[in-house]
């Protein structure tokens, strides 16, 4: 919340060089890491409680970061990142979910790392 109210202090000099829907959804992107990450660490996500349902997931979020690298790879060039001056959101819409893939990636397989070094 606190980090909506202060992009909505600051939208219009940021608006400039951003396309307006890319700013709100990093922060929510950002904030969906924040939980998971608290609920993989407290337990709390109870769907990765055996070693199935790790697997899975991991090779869920390993292809679903793999996927939108590729579509981020695909967008790069100059034609699609900048419009009229302006970062698209063509471009860093795959982008900011391949890095929100990837560090969930990265966080689910330190958890992993973790919970076998306690056993």
């Amino acid at each position: 919340m606190g980090l909506l109210m202060l992009y909505a202090a600051f939208a219009e000099p940021i608006e400039k060089y951003l396309e307006a829907g890319i700013i709100p959804l990093a922060i929510l992107l950002f904030s969906g890491l924040i939980l998971m990450g608290y609920c993989l660490f407290h337990d709390a996500f109870w769907g990765l409680s055996n070693k199935k349902n790790k697997r899975i997931a991991v090779t869920v979020w390993a292809l679903f970061s793999v996927l939108n690298v590729f579509n981020t790879v695909e967008n790069i060039s100059p034609n699609k990142i900048w419009i009229a001056g302006r970062l698209s959101s063509r471009f860093m819409l795959p982008l900011l979910l391949s890095i929100f893939f990837a560090i969930a990636l990265i966080l689910m397989v330190l958890k992993d790392r973790m919970k076998n070094d306690e056993e």
